[in-house]
């Protein structure tokens, strides 16, 4: 990514697919909180990149923040039961 990075512009379309790579090897090693930083990152990008905010990819993104963020909570509160017994 560092190579892109110091090739492409910050905002172009090769990163949505980077970003939501990452974040799915983060969801997958259930690092919720980077997977939705990065998820968070591809949208943002996509967003800026789409004429429409029904665009199939986005849709797609917005779907994956909202798995991860209830993984998230999930998480949390697991660790809340864990950490008060």
């Amino acid at each position: 990514m560092k190579m892109q990075k110091e090739i492409l512009p910050s905002k172009h379309p090769q990163f949505i697919m980077i970003h939501s790579n990452i974040a799915a090897v983060y969801e997958k090693l259930k690092e919720y909180t980077l997977a939705l930083e990065h998820y968070i990152i591809a949208f943002n990008i996509a967003k800026q990149q789409s004429s429409t905010l029904m665009h199939p990819k986005l849709i797609e993104l917005q779907k994956n923040i909202e798995i991860v963020k209830l993984k998230l909570t999930v998480q949390e509160f697991h660790l809340s039961l864990t950490s008060s017994s």
